[in-house]
């Protein structure tokens, strides 16, 4: 089935990891089983008002054509963080064949079916999804990795409910801001040494281990409480959201763990009537989930 990418983006205009991402894809799924790359870009209805937020996508996808066109000539072009733009000279860099010939795949692609960009209301996210996904007579495959952790929880639990793909490409290094970041020098032979792009779906989500910042049981508890209480999920993902952001920020790992949780929650929710059972039977159900999620993700 040919495929559509949908990648979600933040805030600045650096093409990198949208280049990794967008790489990723091609040689995963085949350069001629994707039809199109999405740029997405979720904004505020009063946002909708500021040339320069709608035109940050336009400048993105420009610079990610510029960048992939010196990659394939092996060039670099490095990036001002100050200016959010590109520093004036490109300079030689070193790129094996392979990795060459995929980053003149993909410019040759998007040269062809130039990338599309989108804005979402904030507000009518959960429909957008719903309308694409309903809608498409391709598979919707979504890349959530450069997101904040609203939207991450808020995409993650539509999609998931709805066994839609989603991806999150994860470095296992420091980033060193430069070439170094890109696929071409996290990959030898071919093989993701340094680097992988997670699929969040359950039959395709892997992971060997998990930070502990997390406490588990601190979740299972707030989260059993506010179901009890009939409250909606989106309301629970909004309290736990704002105790997380008093403490720390999240990591890609935990981000992982906090959707699969509400997922699990949220089916759950679906497939039973909550004034059927008693609250200790609900708290054992609750405490299952949590057996089976833990197990599902790897050891602690």
């Amino acid at each position: 089935m040919r495929k559509n990418i949908f990648i979600f983006t933040s805030i600045g205009a650096k093409p990198d990891p949208y280049i990794n991402i967008i790489c990723n894809c091609v040689d995963k799924f085949g350069v001629d089983i994707i039809e199109d790359f999405h740029l997405l870009k979720v904004l505020e209805l009063n946002e909708f008002n500021n040339p320069d937020l709608l035109g940050e996508l336009g400048v993105l996808r420009n610079n990610i054509l510029i960048q992939l066109r010196k990659l394939s000539q092996c060039s670099y072009l490095d990036w001002d963080r100050d200016s959010n733009d590109f520093k004036t000279e490109a300079r030689g860099i070193v790129i094996d064949q392979s990795h060459q010939d995929l980053y003149g795949s993909v410019l040759n692609k998007i040269r062809r079916n130039e990338i599309k960009t989108d804005h979402i209301v904030s507000d009518d996210l959960a429909n957008w999804l719903e309308r694409r996904i309903n809608n498409s007579s391709y598979e919707f495959i979504t890349d959530l990795t450069l997101v904040d952790k609203i939207d991450f929880l808020k995409i993650s639990m539509v999609l998931l409910s709805r066994d839609s793909s989603i991806y999150y490409f994860k470095v296992h290094r420091r980033f060193s801001h430069d070439e170094g970041d890109l696929i071409h020098n996290l990959m030898v032979d071919n093989k993701k040494l340094l680097c992988d792009h997670i699929n969040l779906t359950p039959k395709g989500y892997q992971i060997n281990k998990l930070e502990k910042s997390i406490s588990v049981d601190l979740l299972k508890a707030k989260w059993t409480k506010r179901i009890k209480n009939g409250e909606d999920l989106i309301s629970v993902l909004e309290e736990i959201d704002i105790e997380l952001e008093s403490s720390r920020s999240f990591s890609g790992d935990e981000k992982i763990l906090v959707v699969q949780w509400l997922t699990n929650l949220r089916r759950f929710n679906k497939k039973n009537d909550k004034n059927l059972m008693t609250n200790s039977d609900l708290e054992k159900k609750v405490a299952e989930i949590q057996v089976s999620v833990i197990k599902f993700l790897g050891s602690f």
